[in-house]
């Protein structure tokens, strides 16, 4: 089968990552799989390639300027843009626009799929909504929708309405979580039947060995794009409010799209907090990734809104304790004070009550990680994001060589 994914970038977030595993972990000689990114550029292209995929991604010179350029330089050119990117985190949270109506998107999009010719296309993300219809337009056998994002908190009501009209082009649609399902099937006119929820997975399986931390500070890890929507500013105010407590914490950050990484840090170093902040930037191996977790002994998520955070789910499948704010999806996750803790959203400080209860409860968070775990390891016994959507694609173009399973149209 020849399969074409549709993402908003290439640059490194949830869905791209998500996308990521599910054309690297679903390589098979009967897949032929190619990915385009919609927006110029992006950071992903090469391990998609290594992924075997073919890549579509419109030039940009911008792109290539800053895939060749040292990451301090990178930072240093940000930092010197930080006033203007700073403005974005004090916009109302609800302020996502999909482009819509680009014509020469819609030509290059159209160019791509007849010159790989797919027999389906997976479209990713709402801003990549209108690559279901161009893909009709192409003669595409049949289409997938992914939803990334929760619905009724973060899209206009002019979005929603537009939404309503494209999504009729998709044959299926795939959800990455329960509440996130419920919340789009609300507002969006679908046939529940024709809908999966099938949770992504990113590609680190590791499961690092737990460290002995109770005689050092309280080491507390975010993993993020560090974007507005994750709300990272809140940890920094919640530190300068623990006064002289926060000596017995430090903050590792990893990942950080290099726009929103130059805030926080700025803010950091405003505050001072440059000895309790550290930066590690994107992690790029699984080894950097298990070893940024296995020194952690509380993982942080900040979010507004989540409708699966990826990185909260492998910190618990590591053993480490979770502090999340109370949004839905975490709330689908986490039992308050039995596998992780919660925290009212965007409120300081009941963070920073959580924060130093974590401070004074070192054994009993540990318990919470450990409880975690287990919890997650045995939910991650069924079937596989990558193999729930390769049952999917054939289900849908008629092919019986596959071995039909709960996740596709005929379950």
């Amino acid at each position: 089968m020849r399969v074409l994914h549709i993402i908003g970038s290439l640059d490194v977030g949830g869905a791209e990552m998500s996308t990521l595993y599910l054309v690297s972990r679903g390589r098979r000689p009967s897949v032929d799989s190619a990915v385009l990114g919609m927006h110029r550029g992006g950071a992903l292209a090469e391990r998609f390639y290594r992924a075997g995929s073919a890549v579509f991604s419109p030039p940009s010179l911008r792109s290539r300027i800053r895939s060749a350029l040292p990451v301090p330089i990178l930072d240093a050119l940000y930092r010197v843009q930080n006033k203007r990117y700073r403005q974005q985190y004090e916009r109302p949270f609800r302020s996502i626009r999909m482009p819509y109506g680009d014509h020469a998107r819609e030509r290059y999009v159209k160019n791509a799929i007849r010159s790989f010719k797919p027999e389906l296309v997976h479209v990713h993300q709402a801003s990549c909504m209108e690559a279901l219809r161009w893909a009709r337009e192409c003669g595409v056998q049949q289409t997938v929708y992914t939803h990334h994002s929760m619905t009724g908190t973060i899209y206009t009501q002019e979005d929603i309405r537009t939404m309503n009209a494209l999504i009729q082009h998709s044959d299926w649609i795939t959800f990455v979580s329960d509440p996130q399902s419920s919340d789009f099937l609300r507002l969006i006119r679908y046939p529940a039947t024709q809908t999966t929820v099938i949770p992504p997975r990113s590609s680190f399986d590791g499961r690092p060995a737990m460290s002995a931390t109770m005689g050092r500070p309280l080491t507390i890890g975010m993993m993020s794009n560090l974007s507005p929507m994750k709300n990272p500013l809140l940890l920094i105010g919640a530190l300068l409010l623990l006064g002289n407590d926060v000596s017995s914490v430090r903050v590792v950050i990893a990942g950080g799209d290099p726009r929103w990484k130059a805030v926080v840090e700025q803010e950091a170093k405003r505050s001072g907090l440059t000895n309790v902040v550290r930066f590690l930037g994107i992690l790029n191996t699984d080894e950097a990734v298990a070893k940024f977790y296995s020194s952690l002994d509380l993982f942080i998520s900040t979010s507004l809104e989540e409708s699966y955070n990826i990185s909260l789910v492998d910190a618990m499948q590591c053993g480490i304790a979770v502090l999340s704010s109370d949004v839905e999806s975490a709330r689908a996750l986490i039992n308050h004070g039995i596998n992780g803790l919660l925290f009212e959203n965007d409120g300081v400080e009941d963070l920073v009550t959580a924060i130093r209860y974590c401070m004074k409860n070192r054994e009993r968070i540990r318990n919470m990680g450990i409880t975690a775990s287990q919890e997650i390891n045995a939910q991650r016994i069924r079937q596989d994001y990558a193999e729930a959507h390769l049952d999917l694609y054939a289900q849908l173009l008629g092919d019986p060589s596959r071995l039909r399973s709960n996740g596709g149209p005929d379950s």
